[in-house]
């Protein structure tokens, strides 16, 4: 086991329809390619955004410190931003389904991406989590992949 693991919210919808976000679940988020996201055509015409929520959690008995939560290995730059609102989780945020900005989020607020991570986070202990919502923008008559990839990862310093 890894010391920071990453959780689904207890709404995930598998499509385009339903309730995104809420808290924190046991279910670990898997590898797989449309594990976060699902596909979506790129030649309709019009730009799509996806937003869809997930959890890091320290599972480890080790406290850290200068955290790091970053976007890597990003097929299309531009393409995955995120938001980091509240330390601690986040219980409340939600959005009514996968193409609407989240209640507690701002557009502007989607400050991280590819190259620019959110950093300085106090989160480190044993059993904390971070909240973190994710913004898939794929542009109208795009020759991008349905399913583009990403690493969504931490780095910290073990204290």
């Amino acid at each position: 086991m890894s010391s920071w693991n990453f959780y689904l919210p207890q709404y995930q919808p598998t499509g385009l329809t339903g309730l995104v976000g809420g808290s924190i679940t046991s279910e670990e988020l898997t590898t797989a390619v449309d594990a976060l996201f699902p596909a979506v055509l790129t030649n309709s015409g019009e730009d799509h955004i996806q937003y869809r929520k997930v959890f890091i959690k320290n599972d480890s008995s080790d406290s850290f410190q200068n955290v790091y939560v970053e976007v890597a290995n990003i097929e299309y730059t531009g393409q995955i931003k995120f938001a980091i609102l509240h330390e601690g989780g986040d219980p409340t945020g939600t959005a009514p389904d996968p193409m609407t900005l989240p209640d507690i989020v701002a557009t502007g607020q989607f400050t991280g991406f590819y190259g620019a991570p959110i950093t300085g986070l106090g989160t480190g202990n044993p059993g904390d989590t971070i909240g973190v919502w994710l913004q898939q923008f794929i542009p109208a008559n795009s020759d991008n992949e349905v399913l583009a990839s990403f690493i969504l990862q931490v780095r910290a310093s073990k204290l």
